[in-house]
């Protein structure tokens, strides 16, 4: 209920009651609640069904009353700060993208306070998103990125999104910017190409992840950015045999797959930048 007052989701927010049912929320108070089967109750267990058992684990009225909170409070982004808290308390590194902040207020003050509360382990986003998030000025053009693409400018934003919130950056690009506030690489393999497949920027957090499971933050960046780029490069070449946009977008994956130690080594292009 988005566009209701506080005072109006105090009272609806968290239930909408059908055809002959109560007008607010039902309080039941009941402390068990009745299944047939064990498979049944099995499947509640295992999550693989929803409904109720014990009301001192989940019961009808307490669940609406969380649904009104969550209204209330914007339970969505508190689930995801929840969640990033508890991968840091684990220890369990993730990457946050900073997908479309520079277009969106709410989706910036989030973005902050994620960071703040969430501490990712590598920030990922393009230059317009970063500067967002530093409050420089910037020309976000919805979620792509609308400045210059000038190296020194991009070093210079990654790494002062780095110290500012003391988190590994990795700024999306023609030429991609690792930096940690100290030291900054360049990851300069991949292909214009890939800028038209809808979702690359999404597929290079998700091998950063990946990397991230097996080493530091630092390296699983540029890790991530170089070899997504070099499986760029290989699908950019079959690109000029078949033309295909879509067969492009699927010889990403392809050549993720296909990366050989041999290609890594030889065709990484990798080097360190001076602040």
């Amino acid at each position: 209920m988005p566009d209701y007052k506080p005072s109006t989701q105090c009272i609806h927010a968290g239930y909408v009651p059908g055809n002959g049912e109560p007008r607010n929320i039902p309080i039941v108070q009941s402390t068990t609640f009745r299944y047939t089967t064990g498979e049944a109750m099995g499947a509640l267990f295992d999550l693989e069904a929803e409904g109720y058992f014990y009301t001192r684990l989940q019961n009808p009225t307490n669940d609406r009353v969380a649904a009104k909170i969550c209204a209330l409070e914007g339970g969505t982004a508190a689930m995801l700060t929840a969640s990033g808290q508890a991968a840091r308390q684990r220890g369990i590194p993730c990457v946050m993208d900073a997908v479309g902040v520079g277009c969106s207020g709410l989706r910036l003050d989030f973005a902050r306070s994620f960071l703040q509360n969430a501490r990712p382990a590598v920030l990922k986003g393009n230059q317009s998103e970063l500067r967002a998030l530093c409050g420089l000025p910037h020309h976000a053009k919805g979620i792509d990125n609308g400045e210059a693409e000038d190296l020194s400018q991009a070093l210079a934003t990654a790494q002062e999104a780095a110290r500012r919130f003391q988190t590994v950056v990795l700024l999306s690009g023609a030429a991609d910017v690792i930096a940690d506030g100290r030291q900054a690489f360049a990851a300069e393999n991949g292909d214009p190409l890939m800028a038209l497949v809808t979702g690359t920027g999404c597929l290079q957090g998700a091998v950063v992840a990946a990397f991230l499971a097996v080493t530091d933050p630092m390296t699983a960046a540029a890790a991530g950015a170089a070899m997504l780029g070099l499986a760029g490069e290989r699908a950019a070449a079959d690109f000029s045999v078949h033309g295909s946009i879509s067969r492009f977008a699927g010889g990403i994956v392809d050549g993720l797959y296909d990366l050989s130690e041999e290609t890594m080594t030889q065709d990484l292009r990798l080097r360190q930048l001076e602040d």
